[in-house]
This record gives structure tokens, sequence and C-alpha cells, in this order.
């Protein structure tokens, strides 16, 4: 085996054993254990001596010590060890190296091993092995198959006269592989020519060494050689095929390929597959199988340290199917299950047919996934399996479990190879394969028909069962006893697939009857048949004779508990067969009844029929059938609280076995009660949607079952989407006939009330002024007041008979078992809102003018009634003020003269507006209008008040289901009357305007003249005011004082002419 050295560090996890195919048994594990630090484990190898014969597990041990030099380091050790549970028994094998101390100290022998099979050589290879110049050229040992010395094997670095650089780390024996198909082996030495690496050839039965001159590769540090191995059947049936890997070529690693000329030996380059993942290890390990059974060898390669993100995967191995020896470019890559450090590839092993199908089988070692792993690939008829077969690992198992592999030989003796693995824990642990075995089994009965007549077992009627069975092996050499746990139960075909109460088995005449029949089953060797009987007691009534019994029977391999008697621990016990086809472990018998009184003794033929009806009432005030629609559809109503199904069932044929009558009700109805008779078994489920009846046991011929049962609605609102359910009524039984099937169908009806407020703003005002002509009306603006209507939809509530039927379910205890059962509608049927007000007089004149309707969020108008002359909308709500409006005091009183103007009436002429609404929302309708002010001032003028009242109803359309209850809908009242203060105002003439301004201009102008012959406007000077405030003489200051006053009378009074 190659020498595969690499540290890995990982967590310590359980790992997982697979189930299904898997027949590398773990349980009984072979341990070897080796001095610590001694790398025991390393290496290892199967092997077998003859003469006599014994099978050995070969170990290296590459740091271990000489016991017979105890004071040399590092020398290294093969160890040889026993099949046995003695975990320390393996023993040194000596006299390997002849050499002098000083090549001996620290040279690592065992750090790999080869054997070529049973009865033949072995190689054992020390790659730090000294030469006389102190340079570690590396040295090999082969033995013979009693582990004896043959002969050594240097390498040709011991006798190179190149530079220590160039050849000093030849490293011979690193990896060595014997040769499939020939004898001989093939072994690698990396460190040659700087690293380039090199292979050698050599041949045991004429000792010839080939090699090859390394540096046709020009390819320093790629380390060819590092793993080896070799084969017929790769380009040639009879050619020897070396394939060399060098990981570290061109960063990335590579596999090469050589074969030996024919004339000297030599080996001749053929060819090589380079990896494209950098740094991936390509080539650390190799392996030559036949995959496919096609009598080619395949190539599988190992890349340990291959690594992808997006995997997180963490190695792979690449196989190279061989096409008639050519083998294909284009590689099936198999990438590691676990962890992105799991080194997946770093140990390949081919491993032989373990579970002889005719393919070869591959193992993988993982040492550095959780504890360690090793994965079994099963090969098939295209190339090997998808996912692996079986893994091996767990916590019993040694750290670094998998890091070395050998199988490929049976050392148990049963016929199939078993595997030795390696570990980085100075331990070895050697799993053996179980034989595979295939179990043919035959159950038989005494009678075809069980006769309950006769009483044939202590007084009781009974069948012996007898069961054969015989197992086959692939192997010829597994002939052992096989012991199988057999378990025999017997059932009854159903839903729930009972076992009847009324079946035990008899094992003796000493032992009470079981109702599970129990045996360990032995059979001797291979082929030979072995039978069981026991007996099967009818120890009760047959309810149902029609239901055969089934006899059902399951077996395993036993498995033997470990002796514990002294000295048992070192006997060796050999793994436990493992079924081939584990789903097919078990066989099955049908033993019918004989049948008395029927046309057929083993079949029945029942006519069973039904007549279904449907009436109201009960039966203390009489029935009353349910009405039909022009389908046929009964018709329910949310009213008809009490309906009762009557069902009358007859049979005029055969016995009818496990007769059942179950119906079947739909979400809106629900079981109330029910009256059977005669008595039978009657119930409803949990949430009351089935109700089944068993009809006697069995229901015989002539015989009739009525049975009442009273149903009420299960919901007090309507399913959306439902305007029909169907309730259906199926009567089965185990007899020769069809299943009988009524389906009836149902239309439910529902009363709703509901809810609807209206209001108007403002909902008093007055009319006055013109009496203008309609036409003359042009803008909103000019109509007059301005209106606002809003009829807010308030949904549904529940009637009074909802209401009792929800507290009946309630007493019930099934309203938490109905997704319908609160009283909230759930329907998706619109209501139509119907709004009707006073629009024009007989004679045509409008009164209440609709400008505009909005149905709200969840409602939608049509406009019949609104905007008739597209009048110019004003922007402003409120529009020009024409009559001012009134308080609720200003309309009290009595005796009175009023008008009342109502939808409908024959007094004036209506306006109407439909609007579609949610009936499961709150929503608000909204109307805007104008009050037509010229006509109640033409018309209504000599009346102290006027009544407008706009009528609101809702209503579902004739083929709904959901009828709205009849509440009077709401009515809005709009009150108007003359305003006195402006009614009977007039428009002057022009004429008159003008007239009365030019009086006044004349008036205005004759006193401007007035003034000014008064001097008015005349104003005096300052200096004339100074004079005046001269001292004058008190006597003529009165004669100045009167003359001035006569001037003053004078002014005033008109000149007359003398």
């Amino acid at each position: 085996m190659e020498f595969n050295f690499v540290w890995c560090f990982v967590g310590v996890v359980l790992s997982v054993r697979c189930s299904g195919g898997q027949n590398i048994d773990q349980t009984m594990a072979v341990f070897k254990t080796g001095d610590p630090g001694s790398f025991f484990g390393l290496s290892v190898s199967l092997h077998r001596k003859l003469n006599p014969e014994e099978n050995l597990l070969l170990v290296g041990a590459p740091k271990g010590n000489d016991l017979l030099n105890p004071t040399l380091n590092d020398t290294g050790c093969l160890f040889s060890c026993a099949i046995s549970t003695d975990q320390s028994d393996c023993k040194l094998v000596k006299n390997i190296d002849q050499s002098s101390e000083v090549k001996k100290k620290n040279q690592w022998l065992g750090v790999s091993v080869a054997s070529q099979g049973p009865g033949k050589m072995v190689m054992v290879c020390a790659h730090r092995h000294k030469s006389k110049n102190s340079r570690m050229d590396g040295s090999c040992y082969i033995l013979e198959q009693d582990l004896s010395l043959y002969k050594n094997v240097y390498s040709f670095c011991k006798d190179s006269k190149r530079d220590e650089i160039f050849d000093g780390l030849c490293q011979f024996g690193i990896s060595v592989a014997s040769i499939d198909g020939s004898e001989g082996f093939s072994v690698g030495h990396p460190g040659i020519m700087k690293w380039t690496g090199m292979l050698t050839m050599y041949t045991t039965t004429d000792g010839i060494v080939s090699d090859y001159d390394g540096e046709i590769l020009n390819a320093e540090d790629s380390y060819q050689g590092f793993s080896v191995v070799a084969s017929t059947g790769v380009f040639s049936k009879h050619t020897v095929t070396v394939v060399a890997g060098a990981p570290r070529y061109n960063h990335s690693g590579a596999v090469m390929l050589w074969r030996p000329q024919a004339k000297d030996g030599t080996l001749v380059y053929i060819s090589q597959l380079n990896s494209s993942d950098l740094a991936s290890s390509f080539g650390y390990a190799v392996a030559l199988l036949d995959l496919n059974a096609d009598g080619w060898q395949d190539l599988v390669v190992g890349a340990p340290n291959l690594f992808r993100s997006k995997e997180l995967q963490g190695g792979a191995i690449f196989i190279y199917m061989n096409e008639k020896g050519r083998l294909s470019r284009n590689s099936l890559l198999r990438t590691a299950p676990g962890g992105k450090l799991s080194q997946f590839g770093l140990a390949l092993e081919h491993i032989g047919d373990i579970n002889l199908d005719g393919y070869q089988d591959l193992a993988v070692g993982a040492p550095c996934d959780d504890r360690g792993k090793v994965y079994i690939f099963l090969g098939n008829q295209d190339s090997i399996s998808q996912k692996p077969s079986q893994v091996l690992g767990g916590q019993e198992l040694p750290l670094y479990f998998g890091f070395s592999l050998s199988g490929g030989l049976d050392v148990d003796g049963n016929g199939f190879p078993d595997l030795l693995v390696g570990s980085l824990s100075d331990k070895v642990v050697l799993l053996r394969t179980s034989p595979l075995v295939s179990i043919t089994s035959s159950i038989i009965s005494s009678e075809d028909l069980i006769d309950l007549t006769v009483k044939n077992c202590l007084a009781r009627p009974c069948v012996n069962i007898t069961m054969c069975f015989k197992y086959s092996c692939k192997s010829e050499h597994f002939n052992s006893m096989l012991k199988l746990d057999l378990n025999l139960t017997a059932n009854v075909q159903s839903p729930t697939w009972i076992h009847p109460k009324y079946l035990t088995f008899q094992t003796s005449v000493d032992h009470a009857p079981v109702a599970v029949f129990k045996h360990l089953v032995k059979l001797p060797r291979k082929g030979e048949e072995e039978c069981v009987t026991t007996i099967a007691q009818i120890t009760e009534k047959v309810d149902n004779l029609l239901k055969p019994l089934i006899f059902h029977g399951i077996y395993v391999v036993h498995e033997d508990e470990p002796s514990t008697e002294r000295g048992a621990a070192r006997t060796l016990t050999a793994p436990h067969p493992i079924l081939e086809d584990a789903l097919n472990n078990h066989f099955s018998l049908q033993v019918g009844f004989l049948i008395l009184g029927c046309k057929d003794n083993r079949t029945c033929h029942s006519n069973l029929q039904l007549n279904t009806t449907f009436y109201l009432g009960n039966e203390n005030s009489g029935f009353v059938q349910l009405p039909r629609d022009t389908t046929g559809c009964q018709e329910l109503h949310i009213s008809d609280k009490k309906v009762v199904l009557q069902m009358v069932l007859t049979n005029s044929g055969d016995k009818a076995y496990n007769a059942q009558l179950v119906t079947k009700l739909p979400s809106e109805l629900a079981f109330k009660s029910f009256h059977v008779q005669p008595e039978m078994n009657c119930d409803y489920n949990e949430d009351s949607s089935h109700f089944r009846c068993v009809l006697g046991k069995p229901f015989e011929n002539g015989a009739q079952a009525n049975i009442n049962v009273t149903l009420m609605q299960n919901t007090a609102f309507p399913t959306p989407g439902v305007d029909k359910t169907n309730l259906s009524v199926q009567v089965t039984t185990d007899s020769d006939q069809e299943d009988v099937t009524v389906t009836k169908c149902f239309l439910l009806h529902y009363s709703l009330r509901v809810t609807l407020e209206g209001s108007v703003e403002p909902p008093y005002l007055s009319f006055g002024g013109s009496k203008g002509q309609e036409g003359d009306t042009i803008d909103e603006e000019d109509v007059g007041n301005f209106i606002k209507y809003t009829i807010k939809w308030q949904g549904v509530e529940a009637t009074q008979g909802m209401l009792d039927y929800h507290r009946d379910l309630n007493q019930m205890g099934l309203l938490s078992t109905h997704k319908n059962s609160s009283p909230i509608l759930q329907t998706e049927e619109p209501v139509t809102v119907d709004l009707r007000w006073p629009s024009l007089t007989r004679e045509g004149k409008h009164l209440i003018y609709a400008l505009s309707i909005n149905g709200g969020q969840k409602g939608k108008c049509e406009n019949l009634g609104i905007d008739p002359l597209n009048l110019e909308l004003s922007t402003q709500s409120d529009g020009r003020k024409i009559s001012k409006l009134m308080s609720k005091e200003e309309y009290s009183g009595t005796g009175v003269k009023e008008m009342n103007m109502e939808c409908p009436s024959g007094h004036v002429l209506c306006a109407t507006a439909i609007c579609q609404v949610d009936i499961t929302m709150k929503t608000r309708i909204t109307l805007h209008a104008r009050l037509w002010n010229s006509t109640f001032v033409q018309d209504f003028a000599d009346y102290d008040r006027v009544q407008l009242v706009m009528s609101v109803k809702a209503y579902t359309h004739s083929q709904s289901r959901i009828t709205i209850l009849d509440s009077g809908g709401a009515k809005i009242r709009l009150w108007a009357n003359p305003d006195p203060t402006i009614l009977q105002t007039f428009e002057l003439p022009w004429w008159i305007i003008l007239i009365a301004v030019l009086a006044g201009v004349i008036i205005l102008a004759l006193l401007i003249f007035m003034m000014y012959k008064c001097h008015f406007f005349k104003r005096s000077h300052y200096y004339e005011q100074m004079q005046r405030a001269t001292h004058i003489p008190e006597d003529q200051r009165e004669a100045t004082r009167a003359a001035e006053q006569a001037e003053e009378l004078d002014c005033l009074q008109p000149k007359v002419s003398q």
C-alpha cells in the first residue's frame, strides 16, 4: 500500500451508519493496537500464508523501534496480526533489514506494505533508508509468503553520481503496489531529479527491474510516484500498465500512465490526465478496478484537497471508465458527502465484490470527516453508484479512521471479501463482510374454508398453518446454520387492519393460546427446507364471515447474544448473515369461512334497497314533506329548524354482512338527533359531518331498518359561492352487491334583516323670490338651495331564528367545530339599495333636482335620475342663497296649510337611483341635490309648509336564496316653506329710476345756488378782520350792528321792484 501522509484537524462528531444494502459489519469489528506514537496503521495490507494456512493483518509502524536494538529511534517495524479479539497479539516481523545500525536509524520501515495475494510475496519499504553516502535513497524488502526475507531491493539512487540536490532525497518506496495479473510490484520514489519523481517495476519471477529516465517529463516538484498502481487490462489485456500519481504537477496534480517495453522492460510514457483545480492534490491516491464487469480496468483518482465553495465539500474522486482499452477523458465526479475538511479521496482501495453481484466495488477514505469515515461505492453495469451504499464510521472507531485501506481478501472464510482500515491513532480495524442470503418461504393451511360448525380443536373450530423456509447464498463457502426469528399474526382486512379478537394461536397443549405466534426457525444448511406448523383457533363468534382471515408472517435473521463464559473473549464471532432483499421478508395467506344460508358457500348476494324522504316537524306534531323546486332540489329555509331525514332500508337477497349506512352532510347541515328501529349501533363523528349505522350482524333476508335523523342548518348565513348543496347516503356491504348511493340536492334559503339609516342636510329650509321660468335656469347656482342626502348601510342582522339556531348549536357543543358557526354573514352576493325622491310635479316642473350620487368604497350606483339637464355644476356646495334656511321651531304650530309629497304618490313624479352594495360591509351612499326654487315660488307660495319624503329600500334579486325582511326601509323627510320677508319683492322699471336720479340732481343744484347767494362759499381776508378789531365807540358799534342786520334781512327777502 502507498504512504498517505497528511495531517488533518477536525472536530469529533458521532457518525451515523447508513442503512439499506450494506453488508460490511461494524458491530463485530476486530481492533489491533500498537505502541503510542509509532504510527501503527500508517500502512496496512491483508495477507494469507499457506502451509499452514493463516490469514494475517500486516500493519506498518514506521516510527516504531526495533526491539532487538532499543537504542535506535524510528527504525520502523512491520507487524503481523492474527484474526482474533486480542487487541495486542500483533507480532513483530523480524530480520527484515540486515543493514548497519547507522542506516536503519530513522528509516521509517513500514511506510508502505503490499501483498500479492494468498501464498504470494510481500513487499515492505523504508523510504528514509540511507545509503553509504548518507542520502535518503530508500529501500524495499521482498518477503516470502511466510514473511521471511527474500531479497533487498534498493533504489538506483544509491549508486547515483549526481549531486544531493538532484538525487539527494530519492525516497524510494514511499508507495508500493502489487501488480494485478503479474508477479511483481511497482514502486514510486517521488524525490528523484528535484522532486520530479520516478517509477520502478520489479518482477519477482525473474528479478527484472524496469525504470525510466525521469528527465523526459521535465516537471520538477511534481511528486510523481507519490501513489502508484499497476495492472493488466488497461490498454491491453496482457500488457501491464503502471499508473503514477503526481499530486503537485503544475500546482494542481496529474496522473501519468506507463508501460514496459517488451525488449528490455524500460517503462515508456503513454499519456497523462491533468487536473484544472488548483491545489486539489489530484493523484494523491489511485486505484484500478473493473467497475462495470466488461473485462477492462477503470481508473479512479483521488483529489482530497479539492474544495468548491458553493458545495462546501472537501475532496473528490474522479472515475475514468475504460472503453475497450481507451480511458474516457470525460470523468465521473463523486464529491465528499461530508464537510469541507473531510479529505475525501485521500485513500482508495479496490475491495473486490463485497456483495457478489458480479461488479467490483470501491472504498474511499475520508480520515478528517468527523472522526474519520470510509465510503463504500458499488460497481454496476454503467459505472459506479451515484451515492455510497454504506458509510463506515462512529465514536467507537479510532481517530483519523480511513487513513489507509486494504481489501479484496476473505479472511473469515465466508466467501465475502473483508476490509482492513488503518488510522493515525496507532490502531487498525478489521471490518468483516456479512454473508448475503436469500430466503424462500411458503405458507399453506389445512383447510381452504373454515367451517365454524366443525369444532375439531378442543371443542373449537381451528385450522393448521404450515410455513416452510430454505435459504440460498451466492458464496460457495458459506453453508452454516441460519436462524430466523419468525412472527405470525392474523388480521382482518379493514381500514384499521385489526387483529380479530376471536382468533388465537395454540403452540402446544401445555402453553396458553397467544395472539402472535413466535418461533425460532433453524435452517441447518444451504438449500435444506425447514417447516413449522401452528394451530389457529376460533375462540368466539365471528360476526362477518365474508372477511377472510389474513395470516401475515415476517422473519428476520436471528442474532445470538455474545457469550459471557470464561475464555470466550478470545473466540471470534462470525458476522451475522444479512437478508439480500431486506424488504421481501414477509409472506401472507388468506383463509375464508364456509358461509351457510347463502346460495354460494363462499359469497352472499344481497339486495339492499334504500328509500329516503325529507320532512318538516316531528313525530308528535306530524310530518310535512319538504317542497321541491323545478329541478327537484329540496328547499330548506332557516325557519325550518327541524328537518327530518327518513331512511328505510330493506334486503330482499342473501345476508348482508358488515352492512353499513353512512350519511355525509354538507357543511351547511349538522346532525341534531336520531331515532332508529330496530336498535342498532349508530354514531356521528366529531365535526358532525358523517353519520354511520351498522345494520345487523348480518342484515338478514327480509329485514327492514327505519332510521330518522333530525337535521338543522350548520350555519346561519350563506357560504360564499354555494347556491346548492348535496347530501349523500351510501349503503355498503361485504356481500356481493354494488354500493347503494342516494344523493339529495338542497337549496338553502336565508332571511336577513338589514339596517338602513338616512338623513338630509339641511332638514328645514325656505323658498322665495322671483317667479322666473324654468328655462331661464342654466347654472346649478340658479336652481336653489343645496341639499345633501346620506344613507348609511349598516350590513345585516341575525334574525331571531338565527339566534335560536346558534343557541341550539352551543347547547349541543358543536359551535366550536364549524367554520360558519358564528352569526357572521359569509357571502359575496350583492344587495340592491333603491332610492326614490320627488323629482317633478305632474306638470313636469322640477322639485328636487339631483346633481350627483356616490356609493362609497363598497358601493356602485347607476345614475338614472341624476342631472337630466346637464347643468354647469358649481365647485361650491352651497351655491347662491335664494331663500333663507329655517329652524325646526319656525315649522311648529297647528292649523297650517301643508303639502305632502312622497314617493310613490299621485301628486309628484319620482326619480330613482339604484346602488349595489356589499351585504357584509358597512358603506355610505351620498346624494347631492338642489331645491328648485322657482317651482316652489310659483306653485306652493300659498302653503305654509311643504314636506318632501325620500324612500330607501334594500332587496336581493328574485333568484337569490337570501331574503331581505321588509322593515319599511328608511324615509328621509325634507321641509320647505315660503319666506314672507322676501316673497313680495319686485323689480322697479328703469325709467322710474332715471326720473328719480334726475330729480335728485336738480334739487342738489338749487341748494348749491342758494348757498352761493348767501356768501356761503365767500371767505374773509385777514386785514379786513384786523380793521374790525380797531376800538370803536359803543354807540357807533350799535349803529353798525343794526345796519348789518338790516342788510341780512334784505338778502333773505326777494327784491320787489318799485
